[in-house]
């Protein structure tokens, strides 16, 4: 099944550009899952923006830059908690998690889908 509605193209351009916060962000990945058309919207976005980068000149690195990214590079990673609840990892306004709670059906045990 593909898509009927599709999002604005500057909110696709948004996306490829990383300019989206974490929740539009998440609904946007589902949207382009299932839609090539968005799909290939964002990937020309993404190349456009890669050919706007190729084209600006070469940044000059500070002498000690690379000796820099070393010392970041083996220092430990931060210790990052498991998540504890759906809560936890991403933040779905209360209206818009009543209205799926309303229409959903459920995918697979444990796995439910609504339509938003």
């Amino acid at each position: 099944m593909s898509p009927r509605h599709h999002p604005e193209p500057a909110l696709l351009v948004d996306y490829a550009t990383g300019a989206l916060d974490v929740g539009p962000r998440l609904v946007l990945a589902a949207h382009l899952g299932a839609c090539p058309a968005c799909r290939a919207e964002v990937a020309l976005a993404e190349a456009v923006g890669g050919a706007f980068l190729d084209a600006l000149p070469p940044a000059p690195l500070s002498p000690d830059a690379l000796d820099r990214a070393l010392a970041r590079i083996e220092r430990p990673a931060p210790s990052r908690a498991a998540p504890r609840s759906r809560g936890d990892w991403i933040s779905v306004p209360a209206p818009v998690l009543q209205a799926a709670e309303r229409r959903r059906r459920w995918a697979a045990p444990g796995v439910w889908v609504a339509r938003i």
